[in-house]
C-alpha cells in the first residue's frame, strides 16, 4: 500500500519524464491486485474471438493472435475498479494534477508469433489521435506477467516526445510507422506489477513474441478532463472522471 504523505514520483523520475519522455517504476501491485486483471484479460479476450462470426475467418485469426481489447472496463467490474487504484490516483494527482479523467485503457495480449504478426512498429500514440493537450497525458504500460524482448515488450525510443516524427501506413502489420534511426531505445523489461510511465508522444514499439506463451500487459492513458481532438473538436476518449480538486470522484 502507498502512502498518501509521501511522494510516489521521486524527482529523478519525474526528470526522466520530463527529458527522456518515460521512466520505470518500482512494483507498485501486488500479485493479488493483478492476478484477477489478468484473468478478466483473459476472459474479454475468449470472449471476443466468439464475438466475431464464425464465417470471419480472417478477423478471427487476427484477433486470435494479436487481439484488440479496448475499453476493458466496460466488460469488466474488476477491472473498473483497477483503474480507480490508489495508485493512479496518486500518481496523475502529482503529474496531471488536481483534476483528471482516465482517457483510454485497453487490454495487451500478445500471442506467441512464428510469423512476426504480433511485431508492432514504432509510433507515437499522438500521430492517431492529435488532441489539444498532448503535453499533460501519461500512459501506464503494465506487466500483468513478466515483459521481456523476448515476449514482445514495449520498446520506448529517448528524447523524441516534443515532436511529430514523419509516419508512414505499415500495410501489412496495419499499423502507422515511424522510424527511430539515431535514437536510443529501451526495452520496457518488467516484472508483474511494475510499470512504465511514458508522454503520449513517446515513439515505442515491440518486436514479435517469440516465446511459447502469452505476453500479458495493461495499457491506461489519463490526462485532464475535456480533452478534444485538434481537427474535429470532439471530446475525446472515455472520459472517465478519475479525480477532481484531488480527490477520487
Amino acid at each position: 500500500m502507498i502512502s498518501s504523505t509521501k511522494n510516489l514520483v521521486t524527482e529523478e523520475q519525474r526528470s526522466e519524464l520530463d527529458e527522456r519522455g518515460f521512466f520505470f517504476t518500482d512494483v507498485l501491485f501486488t500479485e493479488s491486485e493483478i492476478e484477477p486483471v489478468r484473468r478478466e484479460c483473459q476472459r474479454l479476450y475468449r470472449a471476443s474471438i466468439e464475438e466475431i462470426p464464425a464465417s470471419n475467418t480472417v478477423h478471427r485469426e487476427k484477433q486470435g493472435l494479436r487481439p484488440f481489447l479496448p475499453a476493458p472496463h466496460k466488460g469488466s467490474e474488476i477491472i473498473a475498479r483497477f483503474q480507480r487504484h490508489t495508485v493512479f490516483q496518486q500518481l496523475t494527482r502529482e503529474i496531471i494534477g488536481p483534476d483528471v479523467d482516465q482517457t483510454w485503457s485497453q487490454g495487451c495480449l500478445k500471442l506467441p508469433d512464428v510469423g512476426a504478426f504480433t511485431q508492432f512498429p514504432y509510433h507515437q500514440d499522438g500521430k492517431f489521435a492529435e488532441i489539444d493537450r498532448l503535453d499533460s497525458g501519461i500512459s501506464c504500460f503494465i506487466g500483468l506477467g513478466p515483459l521481456s524482448p523476448e515476449n514482445g515488450t514495449l520498446y520506448f525510443a529517448e528524447r523524441a516526445h516534443d515532436r511529430t516524427l514523419p509516419h508512414t501506413w505499415d500495410e501489412r502489420l496495419e499499423w502507422w510507422s515511424c522510424s527511430v534511426d539515431g535514437l536510443e531505445v529501451v526495452p520496457g523489461t518488467l516484472l508483474p506489477g511494475q510499470m512504465i510511465v511514458y508522454r503520449l508522444m513517446t515513439p515505442h514499439g515491440s518486436p514479435p513474441n517469440r516465446t511459447d506463451l502469452m505476453r500479458e500487459a495493461f495499457l491506461i492513458t489519463f490526462n485532464v478532463p475535456g480533452i478534444r481532438l485538434v481537427e474535429t473538436g470532439e471530446l475525446f476518449g472515455h472520459q472517465q472522471p478519475l479525480l477532481r480538486n484531488g480527490l477520487l470522484v
